[in-house]
């Protein structure tokens, strides 16, 4: 037959026991060696039952685990502990090099934060303007030579299918002309009409850039300098398009007025205060 094994229950009691004997001979002799020691075994109990209560009470579970170890979780509840394997999860769907699809995928303002890093990257000063989605320069570039100093309008058109036509190269070259500026530089995920390329093939300090070639000039970094900034800009939602105006995710809407028929669209967060809104690309609104 097995032997049983004392329980918490069992000494909790038989400690109880002993005590209220000690306090007995110590109320009957008087003996200050008992009381003493009464007093210690008082002091025991109390510290004997309130590791039990925690004991029994415990849960824990861990939360600060490593990047590189083994994850597991611990848990019990007054019984024997359980431990279950965590496994960290990778995002197999991440891109893991820069792409024509991967650009064209981008919202406008990432976009526009990753055309101005290039330039950076490419050990120029480049500046956002704040100008919104539809603005004349996105960008602001500056170069400085030991001769002269250089600066340099970019407008942004994150595309996927449509055309750049001539009207946004001719309000860019405008500006550049109104501001005095060295050179003005379009660039799209998508590619330009024929009448942009033939108003822009005569005008030397006026560049055009399609998806394609911003893609090579990507692929012309360092391939640490590429890695960075894919890492800094698929973090996150990158995809959502922000608010011209207030800069913050928009949200996927329908017109009431048309009921479910209606095709969805992207409207600001701060409705009504604000009211823009955006067109939802084709795989977006499937």
């Amino acid at each position: 037959m097995a032997r049983r094994q004392p329980t918490q229950a069992n000494v909790a009691t038989g400690l109880l026991g002993f005590f209220a004997l000690l306090f007995v001979l110590g109320a009957i002799d008087g003996n200050y060696i008992l009381k003493l020691l009464l007093s210690m075994s008082v002091a025991v109990l109390a510290a004997f039952l309130l590791l039990e209560r925690l004991g029994n009470s415990h849960s824990f579970t861990s939360t600060n685990w490593g990047a590189d170890d083994s994850k597991y979780r611990y848990s019990a509840s007054g019984g024997k502990p359980s431990y279950t394997f965590h496994q960290q999860t990778v995002d197999e769907t991440a891109p893991a090099v820069w792409t024509l699809k991967l650009l064209q995928s981008m919202e406008w303002l990432v976009f526009e934060q990753l055309v101005a890093s290039y330039f950076k990257m490419r050990g120029m000063k480049a500046e956002l303007t704040g100008s919104g989605a539809d603005g004349g320069v996105d960008v602001k570039v500056t170069t400085q030579t030991t001769q002269a100093k250089r600066q340099i309008y970019v407008q942004c058109k994150a595309w996927s299918k449509q055309m750049v036509g001539v009207k946004p190269v001719r309000e860019l070259y405008g500006v550049m002309m109104a501001d005095k500026a060295d050179m003005g530089i379009l660039i799209t995920t998508s590619t330009f009409t024929e009448d942009s390329l033939r108003f822009a093939k005569n005008i030397p300090s006026l560049r055009l850039i399609n998806g394609e070639q911003f893609l090579a000039l990507m692929k012309k970094l360092p391939a640490d300098q590429q890695q960075a900034l894919l890492t800094q800009f698929i973090r996150g939602d990158y995809k959502t398009p922000s608010c011209p105006k207030c800069s913050i995710k928009m949200v996927s809407r329908r017109s009431q007025k048309r009921g479910f028929d209606a095709k969805p669209f992207w409207g600001c967060r701060n409705f009504p205060r604000c009211r823009q809104t955006m067109q939802m690309k084709r795989d977006q609104a499937a």
